[in-house]
């Protein structure tokens, strides 16, 4: 689990798990849009959405490998995720957290949807 505690009194302010409980491999703290991206070793991605003493789980998706690690980027406002074949993705946060995006994100390819192509920094 993820525990989230208050910076000044160390109250526990949230506790996040995925939804089967597997082991968290990288956490990523999007502040744009008050979120925690989570990579799990049962090889999805995990978008919460922060507030309110509860986190709210967004959305959940396979990307097409294995991810192992993730870094936003704040100039770009993307998500860029490393997998084990030494691959590099550009997510587009914005299309992840959209309605679109939630009726796709099950089916085969449609983590295609929330793809950037990458382009120099």
């Amino acid at each position: 689990s993820v525990k989230i505690y208050d910076a000044e009194s160390l109250d526990l302010k949230e506790e996040i798990w995925t939804p089967n409980r597997c082991v968290i491999n990288n956490i990523c703290f999007i502040p744009a849009h008050s979120c925690i991206a989570l990579l799990a070793s049962d090889k999805k991605l995990y978008f919460f959405k922060l507030g309110g003493g509860s986190a709210e789980l967004k959305v959940a998706f396979e990307p097409p490998e294995s991810q192992i690690h993730m870094e936003y980027c704040y100039t770009t406002k993307e998500l860029y995720s490393y997998s084990l074949s030494a691959k590099i993705y550009a997510w587009s946060i914005e299309k992840i957290l959209s309605k679109n995006f939630l009726k796709v994100a099950s089916e085969r390819d449609g983590y295609l949807y929330a793809l950037n192509p990458l382009t120099p920094l």
